[in-house]
């Protein structure tokens, strides 16, 4: 969300006067120049006056009187700032009818009384150029992606994810820091760290491993309430609201461990591939696809929203995924040679999973009120934009495979 800086004066003027000083222009010389806003004078129409950063172009539709229409004083690219009940909601905006990749800067907030700025519903060419970056960048991706699960030792593996999971880390911290609420990051890496490197003792020792797992959240919070005490009388005091989500920005981060745990499964020592690559195979192509034919299929046949939470997506994307990534799951299951019904149950736990976890990622973002995690893939946004379906579908997979295959 774009904030209206301190320097600047506002450009909506409540009163219904033009200061002066201001604007050299007169109701009539308004009216020479065919200003429609002339009549009202409530907006200062000069165009250098209004920053293109934090604007609503005139193309948000047919314009409505709240709205009022361009200036040809300015350019068929003018734009002004409104407030928030100026506008219309997040389904008259609404971007591109996919159910994943959708522009989900439509998303506004749905408290009105803020000031706030709209984007500019993505335009032909834009739209295209986005479409071509997110495609370059899975074409180098999807390889790197390969190479590492089915070559790379447990060091490497391990090394990338946890670099991966401490970077996602950083994007929240980022954002929940430009939000007022900074995390405890003196605590979250080193738990985050932690939570990862327990991986290998895990293997080592199964029990001993599983225990720290399971008790290294409520270790993390009994970290932070003492931090909490300690810094109260002193001018590094931190809120409660910042406590709690330290603990749950690092346990959401902190799902990233699964993708080691997953692949580290094996049924026995001499397996040659292991079960745990095999299965992370099978998840990371099953989500990719679900995601592919749900992202076309909303644009070609999406007509009813699926969530406020991203007015992009659809219930026809959504079903459309779902059934592509339950026949991708058998088909990859059988070319692998993992039993019929396995391949089956892993497809609809991640069809299932897999979009709950790209909602989860925008439930974050639409309370943060930014449009992606981070900027690190072109097309794509950061790396939590781009694995958060993965987080939640290895997650199942895993717990799948503990229960009813190891």
């Amino acid at each position: 969300m774009n904030q209206q800086p301190n320097n600047q004066q506002p450009i909506w003027n409540p009163a219904g006067t033009t200061p002066p000083d201001e604007v050299g222009a007169t109701n009539s010389d308004a009216a020479s120049q065919d200003n429609p806003f002339a009549a009202d004078q409530s907006i200062n129409a000069s165009p250098e006056r209004i920053p293109a950063s934090y604007a609503i172009a005139p193309a948000l539709g047919e314009a409505s009187p709240a709205l009022g229409e361009a200036s040809p004083a300015t350019g068929a690219s003018s734009q002004v700032t409104f407030e928030a009940s100026h506008l219309p909601n997040a389904a008259e905006i609404g971007g591109t009818n996919a159910f994943h990749g959708s522009d989900e800067s439509a998303a506004l907030p749905a408290d009105s009384s803020r000031s706030m700025a709209a984007t500019t519903p993505v335009s032909a060419p834009r739209e295209k150029s986005n479409l071509v970056a997110r495609v370059i960048t899975a074409l180098i991706g999807i390889p790197l992606v390969a190479l590492l699960v089915w070559r790379a030792d447990s060091a490497v593996f391990n090394g990338v994810i946890g670099f991966l999971a401490l970077f996602s880390l950083r994007e929240l911290s980022k954002a929940l820091r430009a939000a007022g609420t900074p995390l405890v990051s003196s605590l979250a890496y080193p738990a985050l760290l932690a939570l990862l490197l327990v991986q290998p003792l895990t293997v080592a020792h199964p029990r001993l491993g599983g225990m720290i797992i399971w008790l290294l959240p409520f270790l993390l919070m009994v970290l932070l309430l003492i931090s909490g005490v300690q810094r109260y009388p002193t001018d590094k005091r931190v809120s409660l609201q910042s406590l709690a989500l330290t603990l749950f920005a690092t346990l959401y981060v902190g799902l990233f461990v699964f993708f080691i745990l997953l692949r580290s499964l094996r049924l026995s020592p001499f397996e040659d591939p292991p079960l745990g690559t095999l299965l992370m195979w099978l998840t990371v192509v099953s989500v990719w696809s679900g995601d592919i034919v749900a992202y076309f299929a909303g644009r070609k046949f999406g007509r009813d929203k699926l969530t406020p939470l991203s007015p992009g997506k659809t219930w026809e994307g959504a079903i459309a995924g779902l059934v592509a990534t339950m026949v991708v799951s058998v088909s990859v299951a059988r070319q692998l040679q993992i039993e019929l019904q396995h391949g089956l149950a892993c497809g609809i736990l991640i069809s299932l999973a897999a979009p709950l976890g790209d909602l989860a990622e925008s439930f974050w973002k639409r309370e943060l009120q930014i449009k992606d995690s981070g900027g690190v893939l072109p097309g794509h946004g950061g790396i939590l934009d781009r694995c958060d379906s993965l987080l939640f579908a290895a997650f199942a997979v895993y717990l799948y495979a503990l229960i009813f295959i190891m």
